[in-house]
């Protein structure tokens, strides 16, 4: 059976009481198949999502992929994540896991039959956040602005928009479309400090305000403001990491790469080491189309 599974749901329950021996069968199995999503059902449990009958597709599964997908694709705050890449996670003393949650909208009686379909708000499935694992078990959830900027730092993020303010009341919409992130390691008075850089491609999508958009000077000017923002967000999604000792972004692995003695002393402290650890953080953003048309429309 295990060899025909399309997607693993997991509990919210049991994923706060630790997932690490769910994943045996799939690591010993001769017929297991580790290259499948995996999600978690929040607030809910696996057989209430799995039980949903959408008016767009009457299979559960093939529903909670896409949406996730396309949550990943067009926001950047979901990712999916495959059953040997958890694996590799909870084994790994230097990372510790991120998975995707998926939700119920607008939850009644009427999800688990086909009358949702007569219903001007029937309930649908949506991706919903991410889950902070510490030593395989669920502490916490990443939501909006910080399970985007999770993404951001493990480059697991294509198309995102950013909203910054222009003019008296106006904003300029700018996407991502690329983002490659690096992470440096070294050792400072036996503490370890973490260097974070990140390389921004956008575009400019629409603008409410009067602007030359060919003006590459006010190009700039949004380019430092939009990493600015990306850099605070992404210092608050660290922060929160940090706080719950969960090194979800592989600074560990990190380390243990380029300072491989440091490594083999301290690794058994490593959740305390990266709680204190300090980080610095680099975001350029570049700016490289304005879009066919570089002045907004005027009302007659």
């Amino acid at each position: 059976m295990i060899s025909h599974l399309s997607l693993i749901v997991i509990d919210e329950e049991l994923a706060r009481n630790g997932i690490d021996l769910l994943f045996d069968a799939f690591d010993r199995g001769k017929s297991a198949r580790t290259s499948i999503p995996i999600f978690i059902a929040r607030g809910k449990t696996a057989e209430d999502v799995l039980s949903v009958i959408e008016p767009l597709e009457i299979t559960p599964g093939k529903n909670i992929v896409s949406t996730t997908k396309n949550n990943q694709q067009m926001y950047g705050s979901s990712s999916e994540v495959l059953v040997y890449e958890a694996i590799s996670a909870l084994l790994s003393e230097g990372k510790d896991v991120l998975l995707p949650g998926i939700s119920i909208r607008n939850d009644s009686k009427k999800a688990k039959q086909t009358s949702n379909f007569e219903t001007t708000t029937p309930a649908i499935l949506e991706s919903k956040g991410l889950a902070i694992f510490r030593k395989g078990k669920l502490v916490r959830w990443l939501d909006g602005e910080t399970a985007r900027a999770a993404n951001f730092v493990t480059s697991e993020i294509n198309r995102t928009p950013v909203v910054l303010p222009c003019g008296d009341k106006g904003n300029v919409t700018i996407n991502t479309i690329g983002v490659k992130s690096k992470i440096k390691t070294e050792i400072h008075h036996e503490q370890p400090v973490i260097h974070t850089s990140m390389n921004v491609m956008a575009e400019t999508v629409n603008t409410s305000c009067e602007l030359d958009l060919s003006n590459p000077k006010l190009l700039k000017e949004f380019e430092k403001k939009m990493g600015n923002k990306l850099k605070k967000q992404i210092k608050k999604t660290i922060s929160i990491a940090q706080k719950e000792k969960a090194d979800i972004f592989g600074f560990g692995d990190a380390l243990s790469r380029t300072n491989p003695n440091y490594w083999r002393q301290h690794k058994k402290n490593w959740d305390n080491l990266f709680s204190e650890a300090q980080i610095s953080m680099k975001v350029n953003v570049n700016v490289i189309n304005s879009g066919m048309r570089m002045e907004p429309y005027e009302p007659k």
